[in-house]
């Protein structure tokens, strides 16, 4: 029996529970008993675009749930376009798919229209995502374990940023708009996708379709979406941000989810350099800074505002690499001979950090599996004692580190099968 049709088949809560690996008293304990204010803790963090987005990260206890419930789903949303033969819509929140596969349907076009859902979490409140799971014909569930899932998930009021399952629900949801937005784009013509609460329409046309936006009458550089676009969007229970609709036309910067896709899929220049910027820094003086602080008195000067740790700068790395892979046509080998100027950054960057910014002694294995069973004799031989490492409580807390073969910086250092012999080159 599939998980989907375990799902279907459960009646009341306590096999909910037993399905999501949980004891019944448990999950009671912890939606029911456990008071609304110690279930999250609230916060706010800056948005790129400028304001505040607030997050609500669940206890432990209930992040556990709310990831056995979403793990749940995902094998259920799994099994419906597998029964259905349907391809993803949407490319937010999905398995092996990310903003560049997003944006990679968009590329070289003469318009892309870019439109944002408004407040799109908040837009799933209690009563949708229960009569979601009780009415939608591919679950239809029994009340109780639908009302249980939206109790769940919920925060008392709608689905939360920061919890594990929002984003599989939302998804769910949201199919019903992806089929009439991709039905819309067939009728005029034009390419659709979505990336959780950004949609874009991209087309060739010599002409953008009036059936999805006019250009205003006043200021040409502004559009007005249609009528049936508008009413389409609301009528699934959406409500668009105007502010942030903006039309890109082929002559100009043209970016979906945040990446150019004029030519290629790419990241904007600026963002590079940056990060070039703040490796420089990083090389030269051991430290880098994103950008300056604000002066506190009127004759003050403005100072850097120093990142601890290389995990930023990692990932700033790492998301350029992925990127940029992407355009990637090369073999290999040619690929080793003359690499992109991103891939010599980020392997001096990773070279920097394992081997020059140590916190600990790093061990360079000659095979890929020996970490695995270095750890291991590490932790049973008390003669390693305490040099490689120590217990600590129930806990064995290593001396030393290992470096891990198969991730993305044994990809960039080219490593190889294993051992060190590649990084003189």
């Amino acid at each position: 029996m599939s998980q989907l049709e375990k799902l279907k088949a459960t009646t009341y809560r306590k096999e909910l529970a037993a399905l999501l690996g949980f004891k019944p008293q448990a999950l009671t304990s912890i939606v029911y008993k456990t008071p609304l204010s110690e279930r999250y803790t609230t916060f706010e963090i800056d948005k790129k675009t400028g304001g505040k987005r607030t997050i609500k990260a669940p206890s432990p206890k209930l992040k556990k749930l709310q990831t056995h419930l979403s793990h749940l789903l995902y094998q259920c949303l799994d099994e419906i376009e597998k029964q259905r033969g349907e391809q993803p819509l949407a490319f937010g929140f999905r398995r092996k798919l990310w903003i560049a596969d997003n944006a990679a349907r968009h590329k070289g076009r003469r318009w892309v229209l870019n439109l944002d859902l408004k407040d799109f979490f908040p837009s799933f409140n209690f009563g949708r995502v229960r009569g979601f799971f009780l009415k939608d014909k591919s679950f239809e569930l029994k009340p109780e374990v639908a009302t249980t899932i939206a109790q769940i998930a919920c925060d008392g009021v709608a689905l939360p940023q920061g919890s594990p399952c929002s984003p599989v629900i939302s998804e769910m949801i949201t199919r019903i708009l992806d089929m009439r937005m991709v039905g819309l784009a067939k009728k005029y013509k034009v390419t659709y996708s979505r990336y959780a609460d950004d949609i874009t329409f991209s087309t060739n046309h010599k002409n953008f379709p009036v059936g999805i936006a006019v250009p205003d009458g006043e200021d040409a550089t502004n559009w007005n979406l249609s009528n049936e676009l508008l009413g389409k969007i609301t009528s699934c229970g959406f409500e668009v941000n105007s502010e942030k609709t903006r039309m890109q036309f082929d002559g100009s910067r043209q970016i979906v989810t945040g990446l150019i896709v004029n030519e290629k899929v790419n990241v904007a220049s600026e963002y590079y350099r940056r990060a070039r910027a703040m490796c420089d820094s990083l090389f030269s003086t051991g430290s880098y800074f994103r950008s300056m602080k604000e002066p506190k008195e009127d004759n003050d000067e403005p100072t850097p505002d120093l990142i601890n740790g290389l995990n930023p700068l990692n990932g700033i790395l790492g998301h350029i690499y992925a990127v940029t892979e992407t355009e990637e046509r090369r073999a290999i080998s040619e690929q080793r001979i003359k690499p992109r100027a991103i891939r010599k950054l980020y392997r001096r960057f990773l070279f920097y950090k394992y081997f020059v910014a140590l916190e600990v002694p790093l061990i360079v294995t000659e095979g890929k599996t020996d970490p695995v069973y270095l750890r291991s004799a590490v932790r049973r031989r008390p003669d390693f004692h305490p040099v490689l490492g120590k217990m600590k409580g129930d806990s064995f807390i290593h001396a030393v580190s290992y470096f891990n073969y198969g991730g993305l910086a044994h990809e960039v250092l080219d490593l190889g099968g294993g051992g060190v012999g590649n990084l003189k080159s």
